[in-house]
């Protein structure tokens, strides 16, 4: 995201200025973290110099979920005592690391009304490598507040995630929410899926779910590409738009994305 704003200097002078923030989603610590961010700044940095103006700052953001502490330095440099003559060249990094296990649970069940898509989606994917009671309290206040596309969302999250229909279904049954499962059986088209669901978890997931999670995967491919031509050219020609739109091979959409992150020109992608 870039936002317009004010940026002043240490003598108090202010120009106008662009802010970028960037934001990764990790389930687990990835120690490669440091290097993807310094990527994407490296990105931002080619952006500003194919439109001829000064590099702006870069806020990176990490949203990390996973069961496991997070032991990924959020600072660079960590080498100690180095001399003068090398401190200006050693890597420097730093982001801001939003960790869930740090907010409280009850925090985000007595927000929910400030933002109930925001702190539900928050609360379940802190919670999501856990028993799936422990789901019940924001479900319970989704119910009670009539968030219905918020309440399919996460179901539909869990459903993917933990694999285990039967269960959400009870949990569903014990807070009252037997209606909202219902809807959900006729979206997810059930018959099929609790078939599978029977069979070991097999059939019917791949009917239920794999055709819309692989159109989902594809299109959120599309919408990258079009955001990196858009990022580094300034606009998206509508015959490439076209021709985007037209593929849905995952592998060859991702050979694409990379190439348009790497590529000079608009020139340099080849499709």
């Amino acid at each position: 995201m870039a936002f317009d704003c004010k940026i002043k200097d240490e003598d108090g002078n202010t120009t106008d200025g662009q802010i970028y923030i960037v934001f990764e989603h990790k389930s687990y610590p990835d120690k490669h973290t440091p290097s993807q961010i310094a990527f994407y700044k490296a990105v931002m940095m080619e952006e500003d110099e194919r439109l001829s103006r000064p590099y702006r700052p870069v806020i990176p953001i990490v949203f990390y979920h996973g069961e496991k502490p997070w032991n990924i330095p959020t600072k660079i440099p960590q080498l100690k005592n180095i001399k003068e003559n090398l401190r200006d060249y050693i890597h420097s990094l730093s982001y801001i690391l939003f960790d869930t296990s740090k907010v409280e649970d009850t925090f985000l069940v007595d927000k929910l009304y400030a933002n109930a898509c925001l702190m539900s989606a928050i609360y379940t994917m802190k919670n999501i490598f856990k028993d799936l009671q422990s789901l019940k309290p924001i479900l319970e206040k989704l119910i009670l507040a009539d968030v219905k596309d918020c309440l399919y969302i996460i179901i539909d999250y869990t459903v993917i995630i933990k694999k285990d229909l039967e269960t959400i279904e009870k949990v569903l049954e014990e807070i009252g929410g037997e209606e909202k499962m219902m809807t959900l059986t006729e979206k997810w088209k059930m018959e099929g899926l609790k078939k599978g669901m029977e069979e070991g978890l097999k059939k019917g997931i791949e009917q239920g779910l794999q055709q819309g999670l692989q159109q989902g995967l594809v299109e959120g491919l599309r919408q990258s590409i079009f955001d990196a031509v858009e990022l580094k050219f300034g606009y998206v020609e509508d015959a490439l738009k076209e021709k985007i739109s037209r593929i849905s091979d995952v592998d060859l959409l991702k050979e694409i994305h990379r190439k348009i992150i790497l590529a000079k020109s608009l020139n340099d992608i080849i499709i």
